[in-house]
Formats: structure tokens, C-alpha cells, sequence
């Protein structure tokens, strides 16, 4: 499976864009497009869209962070499926600690929770743990999940740095903007 230079990836709830920047450095030869709600003030490559009434664009890998506590869970599943139906593999991270942020549907997710939005999905495989920084502080847990409709082994199918730069990047920008703001 992997990520070949072809593959047009999509990034759901991208915000002001920082994770496309990030993969765009890292694979320069891919295709990139994020949808947000604001995010298209910031940044061109993303498209404002509400992914509660609208499906996202067609890609071939698509990738979010915290994004899917914001949306109604039913309507989750229907993307989750609509990602596989298109593309090949969706890559993401969910809060797995408690978090008092007002736009959450969802507060956190537990394994459990997971494992039954999962196969409600239907994948092929899947893969979850915790990410990367979780092992440094437990307490603050987010779960890096994938999903595929192809077999594919989560340690070499995708490198190291795009699998925990979800959750790296995402905690690394927020603590940085407490210091600039």
C-alpha cells in the first residue's frame, strides 16, 4: 500500500493548514487539499466545507487530527466510509483523554469506543494505539488509529514520522501558540 508520489492526500478539519505544510516538505510530489470550516482564510489549499452536510473531495489517503469529536457520530461513520469507498487508507488521531472544549460531540474516546466505530466502518484491517506522546505523558492519551480496505502491515506500509507527525505536530503547535499568543 504505502504512500506513492501520485496519491492525492486529504486532510479532514485541517484548520489553518500547518499538517499539509508539513507532509507537503516531506513529500513534495504529492497532490494536497484540506477541508475546514475557516481554514480557507489561511491557507489556499484548503477548501471551506461543513463535513457534517458535505462529503470531502475524492483522494487516495486521507488524514485528520481531532477532528471527528466535532462532527455527529452517525455522520462519522458515513465519512469514514465514504474515505474508504475512495481511497485507501485513512490515517487519524482521536482524544482519548478528557478535554472541557465546548464544539466536542464526543468528549474523548476509550478503546471500546474505537473498536465499535470501527466496525460499524467495516475496514479490512485497522490498526490503534496510543501515539507517540502518549507514551511520554500518559495522562494526555490520543489514539492514532488507521483504517484500509487492504491488507498492510502499519510499521512498513507507512514511515515512522507520518504516522506520529498527527499527533507531534498537533501537540507541538498547541503549546507552542501559548508562548506567542
Amino acid at each position: 500500500m504505502g504512500i506513492k508520489p501520485t496519491d492525492k492526500i486529504v486532510e479532514l478539519c485541517a484548520g489553518k493548514g500547518y499538517l499539509l505544510e508539513f507532509l507537503r516538505k516531506r513529500f513534495p510530489y504529492n497532490k494536497y487539499i484540506g477541508v475546514d470550516l475557516e481554514g480557507c482564510r489561511y491557507s489556499s489549499d484548503v477548501v471551506c466545507m461543513d463535513l457534517n452536510r458535505y462529503d470531502p473531495p475524492k483522494g487516495d489517503i486521507y488524514v485528520f487530527q481531532h477532528c471527528i469529536e466535532h462532527l455527529d457520530q452517525d455522520r462519522v461513520i458515513e465519512i469514514l466510509r465514504y474515505c474508504l469507498r475512495h481511497g485507501r487508507a485513512v490515517i487519524g488521531i482521536v482524544p482519548g483523554h478528557h478535554i472541557s472544549d465546548p464544539t466536542h460531540v464526543v468528549n474523548h474516546y476509550h478503546y471500546v469506543d474505537i473498536i465499535s466505530m470501527i466496525l460499524m466502518v467495516h475496514p479490512k484491517c485497522f490498526y490503534i494505539r496510543p501515539d507517540l506522546l502518549s507514551y511520554v505523558n500518559p495522562k494526555d492519551r490520543d489514539w492514532l488509529i488507521i483504517l484500509s480496505n487492504e491488507d498492510f502491515d502499519p510499521v512498513n506500509t507507512f514511515p515512522r514520522f507520518f504516522r506520529y507527525a498527527l499527533g507531534i505536530l498537533r501537540r507541538t503547535y498547541r503549546y507552542y501558540a501559548r508562548w506567542v499568543e
